[in-house]
């Protein structure tokens, strides 16, 4: 028998759970308005932070970050859906997290407006 994550034989309903939501096209589209929702917020946010800033930039910025999240997210799914076990999962999580943020750092090195405190 196949070790399910954390041991608990009812994780077999987080699969199917994962495995809905990442084949489901309606599920995808219902979802992507709180994408860009959370986008939008996060560029108010880091405008309100640096009013100076360019707001095409801090679009762009929020833009990456969500992007990051949201591959993290799907490599959770990816994962669950798979019946990995919960090492597995975290792995993956941690794996996506720091290739989508290590590269966003990357693309905005150094004190810049993105990082500038409130005024």
């Amino acid at each position: 028998m196949r070790q399910r994550p954390l041991g608990d034989p009812g994780v077999g309903r987080v699969e199917l759970f994962s495995r809905i939501l990442l084949e489901s096209p309606t599920l995808t589209r219902s979802y992507l308005p709180m994408v860009r929702e959370r986008q939008r917020l996060l560029a108010e946010l880091l405008a309100a932070r640096a009013p100076g800033a360019e707001r095409a930039e801090l679009d762009l910025f929020a833009a990456l970050a969500i992007a990051a999240g949201e591959t993290a997210y799907a490599a959770l799914h990816t994962a669950m859906a798979a019946g990995e076990p919960a090492e597995r999962v975290r792995a993956a999580v941690d794996a996506a997290l720091e290739r989508g943020f290590s590269r966003l750092a990357r693309a905005y090195p150094g004190p810049a407006p993105l990082t500038a405190g409130p005024a």
